[in-house]
């Protein structure tokens, strides 16, 4: 009970305090063993093994606390990076397709005005909005590609 008790000095108060509570505990045990009824060198003996006892139950108290915080502040850094992630991709989803569908959005408008107009000029909108939105098709499909290639370590597309 007593390296237990001279381990949770060492893990749970403050230095300086913690090493004074300690050697304490330490001092402290050598009388008892005393009064209990040890010789001088088994009651040293009792001392010395609750120091070799206590030692290495605080260094893995401290072992696990260090993993639990590691383990934490890996999940963070996790956290961050897919944040970062989604707003780097957000950005290359603006800049590779915001341009493109304005520009469908305004195809569209000016074939809608020339319902009643020219057929012939008509047609060419639409072929054109056509185009431009298998155009934007095909390169949200590559970025998606791409995307997903750099997430598994891969930079070729697979055939």
């Amino acid at each position: 009970m007593v390296p237990f008790l001279a381990s949770m000095a060492l893990g749970l108060l403050r230095r300086p305090y913690s090493f004074v509570v300690f050697a304490a505990v330490i001092v402290a045990e050598f009388p008892v063993a005393l009064l209990l009824g040890d010789a001088p060198p088994a009651a040293l003996y009792t001392a010395l093994l609750v120091v070799v006892v206590a030692l290495p139950l605080y260094g893995l108290t401290r072992f696990a606390e260090t993993a639990r915080t590691l383990y934490e502040t890996r999940a963070e850094l996790v956290a961050a990076e897919v944040d970062g992630q989604r707003v780097r991709i957000a950005g290359e989803l603006q800049a590779l397709l915001g341009e493109r569908l304005d520009d469908i959005g305004t195809r569209g408008a000016r074939a809608l005005a020339q319902v009643d107009g020219d057929p012939e000029r008509l047609r060419e909108e639409l072929s054109g909005m056509l185009t431009l939105a298998r155009d934007v098709q095909r390169e949200m499909r590559d970025f998606a590609h791409r995307e997903q290639m750099s997430e598994s370590g891969t930079d070729d597309y697979p055939k």
